[in-house]
């Protein structure tokens, strides 16, 4: 196979008028790449803004599901976790339940002075303010004493089995195509 040789043209300047418009095409051409730029980012915002409008049912209706699960496994979760141990379901496309988490409260015995007093320096912030992450690390016990609760509360939360989901689509598409 035969090679094709393209031997670069240089252009060469020889005067201050050919500098000067040697610098025009640069800045004429700055312009162009900088207005494409623009208007690629400007149709970028446009698709993203129509993507945004024409998702919003699918959006919607997706947290009225999760809301309307939530209130489902509120409403029965004495009969759905009955020991109180368990606290998710495995359903075919995915799993439904309670995250346990906590969060500490600060009294008003918790203050900076009395964290350093009681040698928890560890929990304060260098604003001077008590670092409730650190205060978290602490037991039960340790954390009265500094004059905070630990509050548990359950969060809902819902864990999709895509697998399963991507098979159901899958097959509803063949029985749609059949």
């Amino acid at each position: 196979m035969a090679t094709t040789r393209i031997k670069p043209t240089a252009t060469i300047i020889r005067s201050l008028e050919q500098a000067d418009g040697a610098l025009h095409q640069i800045g004429s051409l700055e312009h162009q790449l900088q207005q494409e730029q623009a208007d690629l980012a400007q149709q970028i915002e446009d698709m993203k803004k129509a993507l945004l409008e024409r998702q919003e049912p699918l959006v919607s209706r997706r947290e009225k599901l999760l809301e309307a699960l939530e209130a489902y496994a509120t409403h029965e979760k004495e009969e759905l976790f009955p020991d109180g141990e368990k606290r998710s379901i495995d359903l075919p496309f995915g799993t439904l339940g309670w995250r346990r988490s906590s969060e500490v409260s600060l009294t008003k015995k918790c203050t900076v002075e009395h964290l350093e007093g009681l040698g928890l320096a560890g929990c304060v912030n260098l604003k001077k303010t008590v670092s409730k992450a650190e205060l978290g690390k602490l037991d039960d016990a340790r954390l009265l004493e500094a004059g905070a609760k630990r509050n548990e509360k359950d969060g809902f939360f819902v864990e999709l089995n895509r697998e399963r989901l991507e098979e159901s689509f899958r097959n509803a598409q063949n029985r749609r195509s059949a």
